[in-house]
């Protein structure tokens, strides 16, 4: 899995390595990723330029379906078990 964090994340990035990640800084690193780790309201403007993998396409569903995307977590208040949590369940809650 591919994770890209948002700039000035480096503590959490250091230890998603240290759990196994491959954790990229999405404004160097221009290719797709899986999920993507911000703090705050909003991902800051980053949301236009991220590239998604097929690393969990089935082959079920289109390519067009909602197999397909960028896991979105918001790691405001959240632990690093729970961060990890999210992006092995590939599940988060509602935003709202």
């Amino acid at each position: 899995m591919i994770v890209g964090i948002q700039k000035g994340l480096e503590e959490l990035k250091k230890q998603l390595q240290n759990k196994g990640y491959y954790v990229v800084e999405v404004e160097k690193y221009k290719h797709p990723i899986d999920a993507y780790v911000y703090i705050g309201t909003r991902a800051e403007g980053v949301i236009e330029g991220l590239s998604i993998t097929n690393q969990f396409y089935t082959g079920m569903e289109s390519r067009d379906s909602k197999g397909l995307g960028v896991l979105m977590i918001n790691a405001y208040n959240k632990t690093i078990e729970e961060i990890e949590q999210i992006l092995q369940d590939r599940v988060y809650t509602p935003l709202f």
